[in-house]
Formats: C-alpha cells, structure tokens, sequence
C-alpha cells in the first residue's frame, strides 16, 4: 500500500522547478508550469496538479513539448489577438497568454487570445485566477480534436444543435457545424428554448 507524502508546497515547489530546469525546460517557463501545478493540487484539483508531473517530463523527453517556445503573437484587433505558442507547456501558454488579454483589456475594455500549437492545458482556473488578480473577470477555454479512437473503430463527436441570439452566430454554426443545414440551429435566448420537443 501507498502512504501519502505531505511535503510544504515552497519545497515541492523548488523541486519541482530543478527538475524542469534540469530537463533543459527554459526559466520562465519553468516557472509557470511550477505554479500551475502546484496551485492546482493546493485547490485540491489534484487530476490536473502536481500528479501530472511524470506526465509531461515524459512527453517533453519525447519530443512533444518544446521546452524553449519561440512565441509569436499577432494582434488581430484592439481586443483580439492569435498567439502562436511554439509546441511549449500550456501553463506557459495559457500565462503567457493571460498577460496578452490583461494587457488587450486595460486598452480596449476587453482582451481576447486565442492559442495554437500548444499542449496539455493543464487547469483552467490557474489563468481565470490571474487575470482576477488585476481586478478583470477571467475565463479561459480549451477544446480537442472531435475524434476519439477506441481499438479499431473512429468514433466522431457530432454536435446534436447549437444556440445563439445573433444571427450572424447562427448562420456561421449551420455553416460550420451542420453543413450548412440551420435545422439544428436555435437562434433564440438559450432560457427561451423548450427542451421537451
């Protein structure tokens, strides 16, 4: 049987960083990968905390996450940003990233980076919480590829229908996600909908 190890979270805390840096993992992001997860398992959300760790040394040694990105964002408008993460962490992507919409919001009102060529996201909260720190309202997002394959057999995820109140919206979701057929698009007030038909 397993016996727990309860360990101060600063001394796991610099344990964690001199293995990353000891994997050639670069200082910052390092630092950010150390945090995450740290205040993950501190919040108690230990499916995306410290545990993970094995995880993505792992996958750096494998060669799937770069441990020195070389960013590169593009400003797309005075809110909105595309942000190329290089294949790095995604703590340090989702952070870095954080930082861009703090800084998109203070100018525009409201700051909003879309990420790529990143990796595991790790938990989102650790990015909501920072962008709280600057007194902002923080949400961050991820998704997967919509495929999920089980021994011999691809299965893909379909969206059954899809909501908005904009038309605009609406007409891109039956373009993009129905082929175009705005059967399956409800555009009205989500609290407007009956879902018993």
């Amino acid at each position: 049987m397993n016996k727990a190890i309860y360990l101060p979270s600063l001394q796991l805390s610099i344990f964690i960083k001199n293995i990353l840096l000891k994997a050639g993992v670069r200082e910052d992001v390092a630092h950010f990968v150390t945090e995450g997860l740290i205040q993950t398992s501190l919040r108690g959300v230990d499916s995306h905390g410290v545990r993970l760790l094995p995880h993505y040394l792992k996958a750096l040694k494998g060669g799937r996450i770069n441990s020195n990105p070389q960013y590169a964002f593009h400003q797309t408008s005075p809110s909105t940003g595309m942000f190329d993460v290089d294949h790095t962490f995604g703590h340090a992507a989702g952070m870095e990233a954080a930082k861009k919409a703090i800084l998109l919001a203070k100018e525009a009102g409201s700051g909003h980076v879309a990420i790529y060529n990143s990796t595991h996201f790790g938990a989102a909260a650790y990015y909501s919480l920072e962008i709280a720190k600057h007194d902002m309202i923080g949400m961050s997002f991820t998704n997967t590829d919509a495929l999920i394959k089980t021994y011999d057999e691809t299965y893909k995820i379909k969206p059954v229908w899809a909501n908005d109140i904009d038309q605009d919206t609406c007409k891109t979701y039956a373009r993009n996600i129905h082929n175009g057929n705005s059967v399956y698009v409800i555009c009205a007030p989500v609290e407007t909908i009956n879902f018993k038909k």
